[in-house]
């Protein structure tokens, strides 16, 4: 049962660093816990954000604004705040799992707003995961290489810090690309990670004919 303070110790322990920390919610008096708890959700959320991981992609009603929203949209939707990565609209009652990419995000009343022509639109995004024991081991590894390079600077600094955490940085990103091909294998969806669109006698059956469909594409 891996742990964000675990990932942190771990993070440490790659760039030679005997320090150990026990908590970074809140961060505990120490340089190490206080980096930890401002570098770990950015790269949590830079992660995730990163692929439409199986473990974290979610379809969710969405809530209706009472705004009007610009033409050529019919309705307006508020973006749901654990929302790290949009990937389209579903209508309710479809069948399939490839969602509309005939919507888009905007700002209105100080707020993110998705517009769409889909009523009682359902969304479907990657959510901002923070138990991490739904991570996938590569995706950890990878996590922990990313932390020891944000690391690095402020613990090693100079020009050997950023040497270091050029290294580990590139460690990382070998690793995150890993994990994002064994999430896509995975999956084993050929309709969600399929590039194409939807065939004509397909949209056809559910009532549309000129809406180009795109499928979650697991990249």
């Amino acid at each position: 049962m891996t742990t964000p303070v675990d990932i942190c110790n771990v993070a440490l322990a790659h760039i030679g660093h005997k320090a150990t920390v026990v908590s970074i919610d809140p961060p505990e008096s120490s340089n190490e816990a206080e980096y930890g708890a401002l570098f770990w959700p950015t790269v949590r959320r830079s992660t995730l954000s990163s692929h439409s991981w199986g473990f974290a992609t979610v379809r969710v009603s969405l809530a209706s604004l009472a705004i009007t929203p610009p033409t050529p949209w019919l309705y307006a939707y508020a973006k749901p705040s654990n929302c790290v990565r949009f990937l389209g609209i579903k209508e309710p009652n479809a069948s399939d799992d490839i969602p509309f990419s005939d919507y888009r995000e905007g700002r209105q009343n100080n707020q993110t707003v998705i517009y769409s022509n889909v009523e009682t639109a359902v969304g479907v995004y990657v959510e901002d995961v923070t138990d991490s024991q739904l991570y996938l081991p590569e995706l950890i590894t990878a996590q922990e290489y990313l932390m020891a390079a944000k690391y690095a600077g402020p613990i090693i600094k100079g020009t050997e810090g950023m040497n270091v955490g050029r290294s580990m940085l590139e460690i990382g990103m070998n690793y995150l690309a890993e994990a994002k091909r064994i999430d896509a294998s995975q999956t084993n969806n050929s309709d969600v990670t399929s590039p194409s669109t939807y065939k004509a006698g397909q949209l056809q059956a559910r009532g549309i004919s000129s809406v180009t469909e795109t499928p979650i594409i697991r990249s």
